[in-house]
């Protein structure tokens, strides 16, 4: 049976703090996100906290490079350092001319200069090690096109590195014109890769992709459910995902209205996802972080506005407020950071 154990807030403090990524690394909990003035700000920057016990969360450490600094994702490396990702729309964020960028650290406290990696405008979303070498998906514009939100053609490639700061393309994944996001990867006992991916494209429902090695002939099939920013788990020898989703696609009431957001959990299963869990979340939520700790605690990580959409502020929120409706202040700028332990089953 799925359940929430626990839930606690990582950061309230009025800011929007957003995408987050979740490790257990030296006996700690690390939680990264970004905080900003809103979703997308020039103030942008890379937050890490942690924490021993589950309970409090502290921040440690942040990074910044010129520009919105954003969606920082943590890779512990084979050589026992950890590195992290970040990505910066590097002049402004009205001309989106992105750039990725790795640092490293020996203790998630102090971090090296970040150092650019990849070609501009190329996002290298989530990595993950696998026999020695780090494996992620990079979207963006194809080559010689800028990276815009309208870009119709837009490509996916999977990479690979020695070192986190040299990368070089293995093979292409899926159709330009209905893959166009953030993904994970995960790799089965026999080496078969599997791949999520977030789509805007028609029914807006993920998609799902698997190859054998050397991981140059892609399998896409389209999965039945909305599933942004995907983050993979392998817990007793199934698979879940966890992800941005329709309220609907939960099985739950889509009470508020049509498109309704959460942050969900799915088990699965080869070219198949059935929803198991929805966690409290509205507005602009989820990105999760997801492990399974060395005492077999599943633990995600996510963000959301539903504290301000339903509460913690002393003003009544509406869907579509008109301008006599709006509180003082901007609502969309504010949202939390949140540490959920979970059962799955």
């Amino acid at each position: 049976m799925a359940g929430i154990r626990r839930l606690i807030t990582v950061t309230r403090d009025g800011m929007h703090n957003a995408f987050t990524d979740l490790i257990y690394w030296h006996d700690m909990y690390i939680v990264s996100y970004r905080k900003g003035a809103g979703h997308i700000s020039g103030d942008g920057q890379a937050m890490v906290a942690i924490s021993s016990d589950r309970e409090r969360f502290t921040e440690v450490a942040r990074v910044k490079v010129n520009g919105d600094t954003r969606d920082p994702k943590l890779v512990p490396m084979a050589d026992g350092r950890l590195a992290m990702l970040v990505a910066s729309w590097t002049e402004g964020v009205a001309r989106r001319k992105l750039q990725q960028f790795v640092c490293f650290s020996d203790d998630a406290c102090n971090w090296t200069s970040p150092q650019p990696v990849c070609d501009p405008d190329q996002w290298l979303w989530r990595v993950r090690l696998h026999e020695g070498r780090y494996y992620g998906l990079q979207y963006g514009a194809m080559p010689g096109r800028t990276f815009q939100r309208d870009e119709p053609e837009r490509q996916h490639q999977l990479m690979i590195s020695d070192d986190m700061l040299n990368w070089q393309s293995v093979s292409r994944v899926g159709p330009t014109d209905r893959i166009i996001g953030e993904s994970d990867i995960a790799f089965q006992e026999d080496g078969e890769a599997w791949i999520v991916v977030r789509s805007n494209a028609g029914s807006g429902n993920a998609f799902f992709a698997c190859a054998r090695p050397p991981y140059t002939e892609w399998e896409v099939s389209e999965l039945d459910g909305k599933i942004n920013a995907p983050v993979i788990l392998r817990h007793q020898n199934r698979h879940y995902v966890a992800g941005r989703a329709r309220l609907s696609d939960m099985r739950m009431p889509d009470y508020a209205q049509p498109g309704q957001r959460t942050t969900g959990v799915w088990q699965l299963e080869k070219g198949r996802v059935t929803p198991v869990l929805n966690l409290p979340a509205a507005g602009d939520c989820s990105y999760c972080g997801f492990i399974e700790d060395p005492e077999g605690r599943i633990c995600l990580s996510y963000y959301s506005q539903h504290a301000y959409i339903f509460g913690v502020e002393p003003f009544a929120y509406r869907m579509n407020p008109t301008s006599e409706d709006k509180p003082h202040g901007d609502i969309l700028s504010k949202a939390d950071i949140y540490f959920a332990e979970l059962e799955l089953p």
